[in-house]
């Protein structure tokens, strides 16, 4: 698994309350066509996933799976 700190709800939504900020349409504009900039804004979300253990142990290793994939196609996100 992740050695990434576990995250909380407040950081996840501090995280997307940051990009929320931006305009509607500098979001909306740049984050459409870009799957990196998608996923910089989800990636909390996805991470807060993978340690749910309520969420069955082999979805959560699909969902770490996926971040692993994402994080090399889209470094520094």
């Amino acid at each position: 698994m992740s050695t990434e700190k576990s995250l909380s709800f407040e950081d996840v939504n501090s995280q997307i309350e940051q990009h929320l900020s931006l305009s509607k349409s500098q979001s909306v504009s740049a984050a459409a066509p870009d799957l990196c900039s998608i996923y910089g804004i989800v990636k909390p979300i996805l991470t807060l996933l993978s340690q749910t253990v309520l969420i069955p142990q082999t979805w959560r290793g699909y969902i770490t799976d996926l971040i692993q994939v994402l994080d090399t196609l889209c470094p520094g996100h």
